[in-house]
């Protein structure tokens, strides 16, 4: 069973790759600097996948579309109502109706709904800032100023 859901998933693949595209364009994203680009950097420590550019190309053809990535094709086709996930590194593949997607993105808002429900805390702020009359050490002259001391608490409470 394990080869033919391998095989199934080459071919898949295979065919995501190869179908002739009505139309195809190819994505390029690439942090090239500030400070996203030094966050994607630490990213990179733990991911080979961040450090470089982010290549996706997606194809149309009739009512079908393929998202294809280094390690994943998605491919949307409205005439079955499916998404089918293949990953290339494992050599599996994933397949869900229109429907059984509806159903989960219901699901998981109605859990979210009773979760919200269930949480009656309020949380509560209050920030002052109040002027002490003492200048921050070592400074002289004109920097010479009074220093504000600021404070925020916060606290919660279940109604």
């Amino acid at each position: 069973m394990k080869q033919y859901t391998q095989l199934a998933a080459i071919l898949l693949a295979g065919a995501g790759l190869t179908f002739a595209a009505d139309f195809t364009y190819t994505q390029k994203s690439e942090m090239t600097g500030g400070s996203m680009k030094k966050m994607m950097e630490f990213a990179a420590k733990f991911s080979k996948q961040a450090a470089g550019p982010q290549i996706t190309t997606h194809r149309f053809s009739g009512r079908k579309m393929a998202v294809q990535t280094e390690k994943q094709n998605t491919i949307y086709d409205l005439d079955r109502d499916t998404i089918t996930s293949v990953d290339l590194e494992k050599k599996e593949y994933s397949s869900i109706t229109f429907a059984e997607m509806m159903q989960m993105m219901t699901q998981a808002a109605e859990r979210m709904s009773r979760a919200k429900a269930d949480a009656n805390a309020e949380m509560n702020w209050k920030a002052s800032v109040d002027i002490t009359g003492k200048s921050p050490a070592g400074r002289t002259g004109r920097l010479n100023r009074d220093r504000p001391a600021d404070t925020v608490r916060r606290g919660s409470s279940d109604e």
